[in-house]
Parts: C-alpha cells; sequence; structure tokens
C-alpha cells in the first residue's frame, strides 16, 4: 500500500542544554546536519533559550503548532530533551490512540530524584509519562503502557522499576516481529486501537 504524505515539515531545534556530555554544544550542528538530510517542503527553526529549558520548550511548542498535522512532521534536534513538545502535541491530537515507540540506546526514564546526572535528557520520556522537573512536564501524560522501549541497551535502577512497575514494553533485540507485536499490543491497552504512532529516534554520529 502506497502512502501520500502531501508535505514535510522540519522543524529545528538546536538545544543542547539538557544534556550532560562535555561536548553538548556540538549538537547545535547537529542538529543542523540531520535537519539538511531531510527532504522537506517546509522549514521552522526554532530558536533556543541556552539558559532555559522551559523557555525553549514553550517555543518548540509553538513551532510545532504553527507546522500542524496536515503532513509528516520531523523535529530534528538537539539533545534528546527536543522530544518533549513534539510527543505531548501527539498526546493532545491523538489521545489514547497515541503509542509512542521510544528508538534510543538509553530509557530517558530517570526522574530528578532517580538521575545519575541530572541532566533532562535523561528524563524526558519519563516526563512524557507525567513525572519530571517543573515545567517540562506533559499536561496530558502518555500512559506507561502505551510506550514501547526499541533497541534500550540499559536502564538505570530508577528506569528499571519503572518499567517493570508500570508495564513499559520493552524489545531489547533488532526484532521487526516483537516490535509490530509490542506496538499492538501498546495500541490495545489504549482501549481503542493506534490512531497515531510516533517514532523518537536518537541518531548518534562518531
Amino acid at each position: 500500500m502506497e502512502v501520500l504524505v502531501s508535505e514535510v515539515t522540519v522543524v529545528e531545534v538546536p538545544q543542547w542544554r539538557g544534556s550532560g556530555a562535555r561536548t553538548a554544544e556540538r549538537l547545535r550542528e547537529g542538529a543542523r546536519l540531520v535537519a539538511e538530510m531531510v527532504d522537506a517542503d517546509r522549514r521552522i527553526q526554532v530558536g533556543v533559550d541556552d539558559d532555559d529549558l522551559v523557555v525553549t520548550a514553550s517555543r518548540v511548542r509553538a513551532a510545532v503548532a504553527e507546522a500542524g498535522w496536515d503532513g509528516l512532521l520531523v523535529t530534528a534536534g538537539g539533545d534528546c530533551g527536543v522530544e518533549l513538545e513534539p510527543v505531548a502535541a501527539a498526546r493532545r491530537r491523538f489521545g489514547d490512540g497515541l503509542v509512542v515507540v521510544w528508538f534510543d540506546a538509553h530509557g530517558d526514564l530517570n526522574t530528578p530524584e532517580s538521575s545519575p546526572s541530572g541532566a533532562f535528557h535523561g528524563m524526558v520520556l519519563r516526563a512524557l509519562t507525567g513525572e519530571g522537573p517543573d515545567g517540562l512536564v506533559a499536561g496530558q501524560p502518555v500512559g506507561a503502557g502505551q510506550v514501547v522501549l526499541a533497541g534500550v541497551r540499559e536502564l538505570d535502577p530508577g528506569e528499571a522499576g519503572f518499567v517493570e512497575a508500570r508495564g513499559v514494553r520493552w524489545v531489547r533485540a533488532a526484532d521487526a516481529e516483537a516490535l509490530v507485536e509490542a506496538v499492538g499490543a501498546a495500541a490495545a491497552a489504549g482501549g481503542r486501537g493506534a490512531d497515531g504512532c510516533l517514532c523518537a529516534c536518537r541518531l548518534r554520529c562518531a
């Protein structure tokens, strides 16, 4: 079946402050390079506030609203915290019909209390489920049962406890069939099937 997308919009967010890495400022350039890889009809660049993640999140929220839902929206960052507002917007749009597939080597499921580094990029998925730093938590949380971790290699103790207690699905191996099954189960957990499936992917360039 051929799927036609009327318009592709790229929202570029050169955010780096959410990362705890010593080389985090290089993520500015990384955001630009990733955004340029996408053949887009429309491009929106978000001006980040290097001192305030909450301010930057509000600007990303406005950019996603400007992009709309008529075509394919690609958000290019930046540290992992960039995903907060696009996923939150999808949750508002699709409600319980949203499944979030998280492609990353890490779970990003810490809280400020459990995080070893204190960096927001390791908390963003947890913030999307309703727990996180002030001003950086989704207003309409994604149900933990509607989250699928894909390719996550390791979890911190606090993350592992959350995954076990809340029923987060975790596909460890590169197994397409298992991933499809997990997405189907997550959709069923929402009680209405999947109206939207959002993939958050972290690309690491050596």
